[in-house]
């Protein structure tokens, strides 16, 4: 009993921790877009976004975000760009979020699993990628992804809502002036690619 008991506890602190961080950052994204675009490097961007995802992701089934190995390539010259920062932190977020979810399906014994990010340069360009070694998206997925989620009802068998980055596309394309697109096969994995103006 005393064992369940301090399962019980400790999950609570953890779900505790994880509505409070989700709330915050809700209220710093508000917060954000109130404000003109201030000038900012994405590369401690998107590592606020890894260290944030590490405390807020955990399945049921013991799969957690720290179990991911993260690798990092940023190169060296980035420019810093105008852009809500806070925005584009919750961008990254969701992305990781969809990483992990798609990581959660793979058996750990055939594959470890993997997220690989780079931030670059190229012409008048910043480029994102964030690819994943997970469960592939289907060429449906790939399309639906990105879409608003309208449920016609309840055997609906579209791309599930906790995934989706429809979102995240807005603030990309609408906000930023900027693209998003995914490719997904099993060769190469799965890969978000974000490119943003740098001015």
């Amino acid at each position: 009993i005393k064992s369940l008991l301090m399962s019980t506890i400790s999950n609570a602190e953890k779900s505790r921790q994880q509505a409070s961080a989700i709330a915050n950052n809700l209220l710093e994204l508000a917060h954000s877009h109130r404000e003109e675009k201030q000038i900012a490097d994405l590369r401690p961007v998107m590592d606020n976004a890894i260290e944030l995802t590490r405390h807020l992701f955990s399945d049921v089934d013991g799969f957690r975000f720290e179990s991911i190995k993260v690798s990092r390539h940023y190169s060296e010259k980035v420019t810093s760009i105008p852009c809500f920062a806070a925005e584009l932190s919750q961008v990254f977020v969701r992305l990781l979020r969809s990483s992990f979810y798609a990581l959660k399906e793979i058996k750990p014994s055939t594959k470890a699993p993997e997220i690989h990010i780079e931030i670059s340069e190229f012409f008048d360009s910043l480029w994102i990628k964030v690819r994943h070694n997970g469960k592939c998206l289907s060429a449906d997925e790939q399309l639906d992804i990105f879409q608003p989620f309208f449920a016609i009802n309840a055997d609906d068998n579209t791309y599930p809502v906790e995934q989706r980055l429809s979102y995240s596309y807005f603030i990309v394309t609408n906000h930023h002036r900027g693209h998003m697109a995914v490719t997904s096969d099993e060769v190469y994995g799965t890969t978000f690619n974000i490119q943003l103006p740098l001015n």
